[in-house]
């Protein structure tokens, strides 16, 4: 049996403190949970220590108290609640016989109105241990900046107490500034980019200033985006905390790069309105607007960017490693020709027209979308095209689409039908007929490892275009979804309400291709899983709703979430997490026989 030391369920995000206090050591562990009445006259301290770190074990809490009153205990279990044995006549010391892995918790109520609790888990027999790591972002009003805690989860052995104590951070604070240093009419957008997790954006007005909640220790980008297009944005880092602090306050937004140049169609007729912008990472240079002539001109900071060329009704344009200095001019010449197309939408009776159908055309990569000219020479830019339309009241739509492949996919919106996707080759100027496909209808059946049926997990089938439908499996694990997309590729999420499972995802194909009812495919075994629960507090105590938590890989460096959840409006969170599992020792014998 290994000694391992148990995990402390206040957990603390990393590299800041708790509410109350927690320690651990070999034998087990002591967790603790100080509350305080509003006149300061009661204070409770609840700590647990545990006879060994694995299941069975004796748990001891005691009360530490400073107010007058006898203590009543109420202590959970993995299996429900549990009679506490008293060991003293006053009841301020308490144990419990602990047969099971899991979460053990101790409430005390002391009258008046002074509780208290403190949690605790055993762990299996020889489980394994699996470390993770929650990426924790908090909503931008709460002004806590985005923060780590680090997990155990051991085999066997659910967690319902795993709280989190969020710390309070520092503020980043400085101001726009323009040449000469001035902040005058320096208004803009300040992005902050965390080291992995969503951007914090702060709105600056016309005195320059900002603030945002980071963490010291922590890593980040910092983009400075003036508004006045005569200025080139600004990146800071990447670095942590305290040295961003410093650049922010010494940085002043000048011009940069000067870039200009024309933006015109295959005949070299001007493109108005074209929109030209870098963009670096994190980092983007300002945005230039063609003008009736078709010329531009934006600024950015010297170095390598990615291109972006955007005109309405033409396929967006993208090329890379496009250098950028002072006096750079850059020149887009769109190559490709567009051709009339025609589509009709139909009903699935092949002749119904369809008005007001939402049809959304996307089209494959087009190599030689355009020729930019470069200073160090011209270079070819891929295109692709994303065009949406509504369909007329004969369900007619006309759509201007170069040569290349495309998906088509078409909402009847109100009308009878259900979304329905084709891919087509445009090669030039003609008309097609697309009609609704019928409704495909998905059933199957979800099981456990050993094969056991899984009731009332939650069941959503979601097509490519984003649309979903949602139902629960029944007592036998069955479940059926009718009016599913057909022509798409449809995504399967299972999510189980039993604790000892875990989620899974299917990609399926397209179920009009693979016989309309994908019996197979649709069948879905869940992996043996874990709950890991807790409720995420503010630097105050105070339960924080609307947390997002990303589910990391502790150990491999990997920024990829395995996992996502977000807080309820009582801070409260639940995971099911893949079960690691114990280790089987096996003893051998003497005789040489099993």
């Amino acid at each position: 049996m290994r000694a391992l030391a148990l995990l402390g369920l206040a957990l603390v995000a990393c590299g800041g403190g708790a509410a109350g206090t927690s320690a651990t050591n070999d034998a087990g562990a002591t967790n603790s949970d100080a509350s305080a009445s509003a006149d300061g006259f009661c204070s409770t301290l609840v700590t647990v220590s545990a006879s060994s770190s694995v299941a069975p074990a004796m748990l001891v809490a005691t009360a530490h108290v400073q107010t007058i009153g006898t203590p009543t205990w109420t202590v959970s279990g993995p299996s429900g609640l549990l009679d506490p044995t008293y060991l003293d006549s006053g009841h301020f010391s308490v144990s419990v016989d602990a047969t099971a892995p899991g979460t053990y918790t101790f409430f005390l109520d002391l009258s008046p109105g002074c509780p208290g609790a403190a949690s605790t888990v055993l762990m299996a027999p020889n489980g394994v241990v699996q470390p993770y790591r929650l990426r924790l972002t908090p909503p931008t009003t709460s002004g806590l900046p985005q923060q780590d805690a680090l997990v155990n989860t051991f085999g066997d052995t659910p967690q319902l107490a795993a709280d989190v104590t969020l710390q309070t951070g520092s503020a980043l604070t400085g101001t726009l500034r323009g040449p000469g240093g001035t902040p005058v009419a320096i208004a803009g957008q300040v992005v902050l980019q965390p080291q992995s997790g969503p951007p914090v954006l702060a709105q600056v007005g016309t005195s320059g200033a900002f603030s945002l909640p980071i963490r010291l220790d922590a890593m980040y980008q910092l983009v400075l985006l003036p508004l006045d297009a005569s200025l080139a944005p600004r990146l800071l880092g990447p670095t942590d905390g305290a040295t961003l602090q410093a650049q922010v306050v010494s940085t002043v937004l000048d011009a940069g790069a000067t870039v200009t140049g024309l933006v015109r169609g295959p005949s070299l007729q001007p493109l108005p309105n074209a929109t030209i912008a870098l963009r670096r990472g994190v980092l983007q240079s300002g945005v230039g607007i063609a003008g009736a002539d078709g010329s531009y001109a934006l600024h950015a900071a010297p170095g390598t960017y990615d291109l972006a060329v955007s005109a309405t009704g033409w396929p967006d344009l993208s090329l890379s490693g496009v250098d950028i200095a002072i006096g750079t001019t850059l020149g887009v010449d769109l190559t490709m020709s567009r051709a009339v197309v025609g589509l009709t939408i139909v009903a699935a009776d092949g002749s119904t027209p369809v008005g007001g159908a939402k049809v959304t055309v996307t089209s494959s990569i087009i190599p030689s979308a355009a020729t930019v000219h470069t200073s160090s020479g011209d270079r070819t830019a891929i295109g692709r095209l994303h065009l949406e339309a509504t369909a007329a009241p004969d369900g007619t739509v006309a759509l201007l689409l170069p040569p290349a492949e495309y998906d088509v996919l078409v909402d009847p919106r109100n009308a009878p039908g259900t979304l329905t996707g084709r891919h087509i080759v445009v090669t030039g100027a003609g008309s097609r007929m697309f009609a609704l496909g019928a409704s495909v209808q998905l059933s199957g059946l979800v099981t456990d490892d050993d094969g056991h049926a899984v009731g009332g997990a939650r069941v959503r089938a979601r097509a490519s275009a984003g649309a979903a439908l949602e139902t629960s499996t029944d007592a036998t694990g069955h479940y059926t979804l009718s009016s599913l997309p057909s022509g798409v590729a449809l995504g399967l999420e299972v999510v189980p309400q039993v604790g000892s499972l875990a989620s899974a995802q299917r990609t399926l194909g397209d179920a009009t291709q693979l016989g309309g009812t994908l019996p197979a495919m649709a069948n879905v075994t869940l992996p043996l899983g874990l709950t890991l629960a807790g409720v995420v507090r503010s630097p105050l105590g105070i339960p924080l709703a609307g947390v997002s938590i990303d589910v990391l890989c502790a150990t491999c460096g990997d920024a990829t979430p395995l996992y996502h959840t977000d807080t309820s409006g009582s801070g409260g969170y639940t995971l099911y997490l893949p079960d690691p599992g114990v280790t089987h020792v096996d003893g051998g014998s003497d005789s040489g026989t099993p």
